[in-house]
């Protein structure tokens, strides 16, 4: 099942459509939260392209690391390590590590 999303959404999203198809989709549907002052999450970057676009809606890019997981990297362009502004440790309990996340991203619980 992987591979068939990654060929979707490569081959066809951004290359058959647009580089950026994806992330500006979900930039058109955060915009009206941003507005009225609700942050917004996207937890799913692949592309150096949706880091820009997350960067300049004001977002930080917040990545995930973990000393016991190690990084999962395939052999395929949407899985490769970006460069994300902080990275925070993801060796806790879910709760934590949204709680780092959040704090990261200068919003708190």
């Amino acid at each position: 099942p992987t591979e068939a999303q990654q060929d979707l959404a490569i081959a066809w999203g951004r290359g058959c459509m647009f580089r950026g198809i994806w992330i500006e989709g979900w930039a058109r549907i955060a915009e009206p939260f941003l507005a009225a002052g609700r942050p917004v999450i996207n937890e799913s970057l692949r592309d150096p392209e949706d880091l820009r676009v997350i960067r300049g809606m004001g977002g930080v890019v917040v990545g995930l690391e973990s000393a016991t997981r190690g990084d999962v990297v395939r052999d395929h362009e949407t899985e490769r390590r970006l460069e994300c502004d902080v990275w925070v440790s993801a060796d806790a309990l879910p709760e934590e590590v949204a709680r780092r996340v959040l704090a990261a991203a200068g919003l708190g619980l």
